[in-house]
């Protein structure tokens, strides 16, 4: 009858030491929520100044001889299967 007290107060002591894991692990997943709220802001407010639209420059090997650059639109249009 005593080994049934024994498997008893090791099955506790096994549940008490994985909710300790567990409440650590719970401890690190908000600590890590907070942190990444702090990283947001700094982002944030680093990319705030970033107004304007991206437009790429024309390509350094572009037809001179009257192609335009995003679209290829012109008589080069032809020779660049577009």
């Amino acid at each position: 009858m005593w080994w049934v007290l024994i498997w008893i107060v090791l099955a506790l002591g096994a549940l008490a030491f994985l909710g300790l894991l567990g409440w650590r692990l719970i401890k690190q997943v908000i600590e890590l929520g907070r942190e990444l709220g702090r990283s947001g802001e700094k982002v944030a407010t680093a990319l705030e100044p970033v107004h304007e639209a991206y437009r790429p420059e024309p390509p350094v090997l572009l037809d001179p001889a009257g192609t335009t650059a995003p679209g290829l639109v012109g008589p080069g249009a032809a020779r660049h299967g577009a």
